[in-house]
């Protein structure tokens, strides 16, 4: 993508880096738009080759297009998803919070 250009490097992880910080702040409180802001975080962090975040945003996007999660605010979205209404891959529900020590 930037053929090696060190400086174009640097401004698309810049662009990337401030689109993520606004979507992530803007999930924050599961807005009803929450699918459409996690398919563009997805998007962008597969162009940058950031897997990890976009399998996490592929997750959330799955889970709240399914209704499987409550609109509702989470002050971290790093904390344990609910436990599914029905079964889904275990790569997309985190660890069941029933399971906790």
């Amino acid at each position: 993508m930037t053929l090696g250009d060190a400086s174009l490097e640097r401004e698309v992880l810049a662009m990337f880096s401030a689109q993520a910080v606004g979507l992530v702040g803007a999930l924050a409180t599961l807005p009803s738009d929450a699918g459409v802001l996690t398919h563009t975080l997805k998007g962008s962090a597969r162009a940058i080759g950031a897997f990890g975040v976009a399998d996490a945003a592929a997750c959330l996007e799955v889970r709240s297009r399914a209704a499987e999660i409550r609109l509702r605010p989470w002050p971290n979205l790093a904390m344990p998803w609910p436990k599914p209404a029905r079964p889904s891959t275990r790569s997309c529900t985190g660890p069941d919070p029933s399971e906790r020590t």
